[in-house]
């Protein structure tokens, strides 16, 4: 179990160096800001993915589809020239929308 956790730890270790330095190249500077909100994104591709949060368990296809949707938004978003404070508005709406519809679907069933 310890070694599981190890590896886990070192494997999210690796990704997230991995995401930084691509950040980095992309935005061409290493800031303080770089990175902003991408926690929200994360939670709203896991949510829409399937996950739920109040303690589910979710799927690698469904994260990865929750990513792809989610970007799939975002660059609708960048496309229309939308300025960021509606889109991270329009983000989160999208995070309570999915949320709502998780509550309803799991006190039905």
């Amino acid at each position: 179990m310890r070694r599981q956790q190890l590896y886990l730890y070192l494997l999210s270790g690796l990704c997230c160096g991995i995401a930084a330095f691509l950040l980095i190249v992309l935005s061409g500077s290493g800031q303080n800001t770089n990175g902003n909100l991408y926690e929200l994104d994360a939670i709203a591709a896991a949510i829409i993915g399937g996950t739920l949060l109040t303690g589910g368990r979710g799927t690698i296809v469904g994260s990865v589809l929750g990513v792809l949707i989610f970007t799939t938004i975002t660059n609708i978003f960048a496309l229309n020239n939308l300025q960021s404070d509606v889109q991270q508005i329009a983000k989160g709406a999208i995070i309570v929308a999915a949320v709502l519809v998780q509550r309803r679907t799991a006190s039905t069933t």
